[in-house]
């Protein structure tokens, strides 16, 4: 059994749902990068997951211990900060004092940091990164902007994804706007590109030509990037994911990635309007 970051997340929501106390689960960070997201080891596993990152009175780092609740949608969502929030914090006991343990097929115990019955290594799943776009002004029009970079690990993975778009330019008198749904799958052993769709759906004020993916690399993992060209003065893009297959989308909303005469080498699939 190859387990991989969404095992784990199942598991971990499994036992949320299930479990008889109101105590929330304990987690280590493993690391914090731009965006909602955090990435956390929970139990023993050596396959960190995404957890949802709300805003906390303090800002979490790689190696702060943190509890770990069930959000809206299935989502795992950080409850505190345990070694630098004043709120203490211990897990229930079973019968024998041993630190609270579900008994699920997988036999996962918390509290001890201990997973059995998994293997403890996984290859990175599925992951996509989204970016909005820095303003024009007036020296950024007709440029690229990466919006978005993403990896698929092996044959025959895929991502999903439908983003929407929201913008303005020129001081507000055009309104860029759409939803972009894409598919990029590694059908064929690596060393070929992908197969790519994307679209632009009831776009305005944007053209579908104008939204390119780029094939980075092919040789495994394939990397890609989403790159949209800005035609106007003071425009500026954002994106706002509605869901992502099979693994978290994290959105990053304040990094922008600086505009670019052209798009990097690679293959490119450009989007269809529909």
């Amino acid at each position: 059994m190859r387990v991989t970051e969404r095992t784990i997340h199942d598991i971990v929501i499994r036992i949320l749902e299930s479990q008889a106390t109101t105590e929330p689960l304990r987690g280590t960070v493993t690391d914090v990068p731009p965006g909602r997201y955090l990435m956390a080891k929970v139990g023993g596993s050596d396959v960190p997951v995404p957890i949802w990152r709300p805003s906390l009175p303090v800002i979490p780092v790689a190696g702060d211990q943190i509890t770990i609740n069930r959000g809206p949608g299935g989502y795992l969502v950080v409850g505190a900060v345990l070694n630098r929030d004043p709120v203490p914090f211990k897990l229930p006991d079973d019968d024998d004092g041993e630190p609270f343990v579900h008994d699920l097929a997988t036999h996962v115990k918390l509290g001890l940091v201990q997973m059995t019955d998994l293997i403890s290594h996984a290859a990175s799943s599925e992951h996509l990164i989204i970016y909005n776009t820095p303003n024009t002004l007036t020296t950024g029009d007709g440029k690229w902007s990466q919006i978005a970079t993403g990896s698929i690990p092996e044959r025959f993975g895929s991502l999903q994804f439908q983003i929407v778009l929201n913008g303005a330019g020129s001081n507000g008198t055009t309104w860029a706007r759409g939803q972009v749904r894409a598919r990029i799958r590694q059908q064929d052993d690596f060393g070929t590109d992908p197969t790519v769709d994307i679209e632009l759906v009831d776009g305005a004020d944007i053209d579908a030509a104008d939204i390119v993916v780029v094939v980075t690399d092919n040789a495994g993992p394939t990397t890609f990037e989403i790159h949209v060209r800005l035609d106007r003065e003071y425009e500026w893009l954002t994106w706002i994911p509605l869901w992502t297959y099979p693994e978290r989308c994290e959105f990053d909303w304040t990094g922008c990635q600086a505009f670019a005469t052209s798009l990097p080498a690679g293959t490119q699939t450009a989007a269809v309007a529909v």
